[in-house]
């Protein structure tokens, strides 16, 4: 699973370890180290340096780690069984996981202590699941009977359902970015492509004649209502939106168990303790993690290429501009815009006081046609900054 800036990437084995890679220099970071067997799913979370696992430990089934540092952050006692995936939603607060118990559930990081939702209808193990990338509330699962079915948080049953899509297992499960396409992959040794059928299209599924039926006719002749689609896969969908940014989810509600820092708890509240769930002790979060989770300023993965350095950061002898090499010597006004910045080099450079340039700087005109003098300014010149494409570091 990669990271949100794709710079890193994390892996899972069945030696009971998760691997951090740098994608970038092609080497392994770190070993997290805390399931007590085979870990079956990684995923990374959306916007933050924040990854899941699921395990075959029924210990310590779930677990939330850090991806700098290593730690385990905390342990979700989500299931009885193997948790085969888990994935988080796009929404960056909630994350449903698969088990061979048959189940799914749905969990809201602000709020631990338990499950939002349980989702039930698999007639075997549930084997992996995916967002609809969309419809927030809305996700497929596939089964270890080769069944796909659709969900909707709160809605109690599912909402769709392709009974026979494979022959065996489905492993692995992806929708099209945008949402009209679902790709799913199965141990009969096939990937199938699946879309809803069209107004008028004669042509039906060769395995679910029953599941997908097309309308003979013209698509005038028939409401929409007239044929039944794949959920996700088209505006016919009435399943009520269920959004989790400025609303509580089906299931959610104040209490204790969340991340410290994500939202207001009383954590002391005896009166919610009563009503809460005896559930095994979950490692709670460190202080610190609010400061990374509300630092949107940057992905907290993010970073530069190896060998990619800022303009202020070069200390060159020389530089090559406009066809010729300037010597940069310590404490010149040259070698001050360079330790500025970028932009501050750009300026300099067109300001007119290099005379080594002066014969070939552009002259910019005003909009009446009056020549803009070559003099340096401290406001932006949001002409000249085309020119930074043209000032090279010479290798000494």
């Amino acid at each position: 699973s990669f990271s949100p800036s794709d710079s890193k990437f994390a892996s899972c084995s069945d030696d009971g370890t998760i691997k951090i890679w740098d994608f970038y220099r092609c080497q392994e970071e770190r070993t997290l180290r805390g399931h007590g067997a085979d870990v079956k799913c990684v995923h990374w979370h959306p916007q933050k340096g924040l990854v899941i696992s699921g395990s075959k430990d029924n210990q310590q089934p779930v677990k939330l780690w850090d991806p700098k540092t290593g730690n385990s952050l905390a342990t979700i006692h989500a299931h009885k069984s193997t948790v085969m995936d888990v994935k988080w939603n796009q929404n960056g607060n909630w994350f449903v996981t698969a088990s061979r118990d048959h189940l799914l559930k749905l969990f809201d990081i602000r709020q631990l202590s338990s499950e939002v939702q349980v989702f039930r209808g698999h007639k075997k193990e549930s084997s992996s699941v995916a967002w609809h990338p969309i419809h927030e509330g809305l996700f497929c699962s596939g089964g270890s009977d080769g069944a796909i079915l659709f969900w909707h948080v709160g809605a109690e049953k599912e909402v769709g359902a392709i009974e026979q899509a494979h022959d065996s297992i489905v492993w692995t499960l992806a929708w099209h970015p945008m949402g009209h396409i679902l790709c799913s992959g199965s141990n009969d040794h096939t990937s199938k492509f699946w879309t809803r059928n069209r107004p008028g299209d004669s042509m039906r599924d060769k395995y679910n004649l029953n599941t997908l039926p097309a309308v003979p006719g013209s698509a005038e002749e028939h409401e929409i209502d007239d044929f039944s689609v794949i959920p996700g896969m088209g505006p016919e969908d009435k399943v009520e939106v269920v959004c989790s940014v400025d609303s509580t989810a089906p299931g959610l509600v104040g209490g204790t168990g969340g991340i410290p820092g994500l939202e207001e708890m009383d954590l002391n509240d005896e009166k919610n303790k009563a009503h809460a769930k005896k559930v095994p002790y979950s490692k709670p979060i460190p202080r610190n993690f609010q400061a990374q989770w509300n630092d949107t300023g940057k992905l907290d993965d993010q970073e530069q290429q190896p060998g990619v350095k800022l303009v202020k950061e070069l200390e060159p002898e020389a530089l090559y501009i406009y066809g010729k090499v300037l010597p940069v010597e310590p404490g010149t006004p040259l070698a001050k815009a360079i330790s500025e910045g970028g932009e501050r080099l750009v300026r300099y450079v067109n300001s007119g006081a290099i005379k080594e340039l002066r014969d070939v700087i552009p002259h910019y005109e005003n909009d009446d046609g009056t020549v803009l003098p070559n003099v340096e300014s401290d406001s932006d010149d949001t002409k000249s900054v085309s020119i930074i494409n043209r000032i090279f570091t010479v290798p000494w």
